[in-house]
């Protein structure tokens, strides 16, 4: 006869023994990873960056210099102006003079089908002079004046898109903790099974890509109807084991400020997460059964009725695997003052994907992308 018990010990069994395939074969590839498997020598095209900007004009004035500093003079670096109603245009035409190519591109009317940020990107990108894109957004900096060279040097040859990684900067408190964890923890999933020969997503905050790619994939007009995916459902559609290459070098991350709020980050996660849906379906298999570990493992332990000691174990043994795996991962990506609070953060983040599930329930879109 099989007992609550039993089904207990089936779901924290079976939970724990996911979760560590997952990391023994996927995620452990983020923590691993040394740049081997760029070996494609790249072909050093000139490069055009996009930065696709709505009411952006402070961001820009803080920003801009930053990306006018690349170290390589064929770059062109693109503003898109998507009807911005503040000073964003007088703030683009203060910028001193630079050596790379500046471009603003103001963005025509956006047709009525078309939501979110995917029309000034598109104008961004038919507009561009050259095939290799970088995209970013005008809230990010990037970390160093190489950010552009090894972002695209290994685009070439097959390589036609490359993930990049994207974390908030580091603030006091729990709710700025728990944004980078989150962040890391989806960039340690999107770029691990990247690196296993499956990319499903991409962050637009620090991606690049090829022109010729992008047209060939009939551009955004596809998912034009949606708020979101411009990079996600992009690269959902046109990556796959063989074009796209990983960059975890520190020097090309960009930098963002994260949300100062708790209700603004759950807005902004609530906008990101609705495009989760329209993943292929391997994908969504792989991802919500990940997900449905980590949810069931703590209510398994609970139906057992156990004893307190070896329930005990279990948490403590699923804590030690996941500060060593994880630890290697967040060393990677930079974040390693939050390797110490893996165990409050694990369960932070646990509560953080109860609650977005209950929200995606009625979750109404947005129109627009500011």
């Amino acid at each position: 006869m099989i007992t609550w018990s039993v089904i207990g010990w089936v779901m924290a069994w079976g939970s724990l023994g996911i979760q560590t395939l997952f990391w023994m074969v996927i995620y452990r590839r983020v923590g691993n990873w040394q740049g081997k498997q760029e070996e494609e020598p790249g072909v050093g095209k000139p490069v055009s960056v996009i930065i696709c900007a709505r009411n952006e004009a402070e961001n820009l004035k803080k920003h801009l210099p930053r990306f006018l500093n690349q170290t390589d003079r064929s770059l062109e670096i693109m503003v898109v102006d998507d009807n911005s109603t503040d000073h964003t245009g007088a703030v683009l035409l203060s910028m001193p003079g630079s050596l790379v190519t500046f471009t603003t591109v103001i963005a025509p009317p956006k047709p009525a089908q078309w939501k979110g940020k995917k029309w000034p990107l598109e104008c961004g990108i038919r507009h561009a002079r050259h095939d290799v894109l970088l995209l970013t957004d005008a809230d990010g900096e990037p970390a160093s004046e190489h950010w552009e060279k090894k972002m695209t040097e290994k685009i070439g040859n097959q390589t036609q898109i490359v993930l990049g990684y994207a974390p908030y900067r580091r603030r006091p408190g729990w709710l700025n903790r728990l944004i980078r964890f989150e962040t890391a923890w989806t960039a340690i999933q999107y770029l691990g099974w990247a690196l296993a020969g499956h990319p499903y997503m991409g962050v637009g905050r620090n991606l690049a890509y090829t022109k010729e790619l992008f047209m060939k994939a009939g551009g955004l007009a596809r998912h034009a109807h949606l708020p979101g995916g411009d990079d996600d459902l992009f690269v959902q559609e046109a990556a796959n084991g063989t074009n796209t290459r990983v960059q975890l070098d520190p020097s090309a991350f960009v930098f963002s400020e994260p949300e100062s709020t708790w209700a603004d980050w759950l807005r902004q996660k609530q906008r990101h997460l609705s495009t989760s849906w329209r993943y292929k379906r391997k994908t969504q298999l792989l991802l919500g059964l990940h997900a449905a570990s980590l949810l069931l493992f703590y209510p398994g332990l609970w139906l057992t009725g156990g004893p307190g000691w070896i329930i005990l174990l279990l948490i403590l043994v699923r804590w030690a695997g996941l500060r060593w795996w994880m630890g290697r991962s967040l060393q990677r990506l930079g974040e390693h003052d939050l390797i110490a609070w893996i165990p409050v953060l694990d369960t932070l983040y646990l509560g953080y994907l109860v609650v977005m599930t209950t929200l995606n329930v009625n979750y109404q879109k947005p129109r627009t992308w500011k």
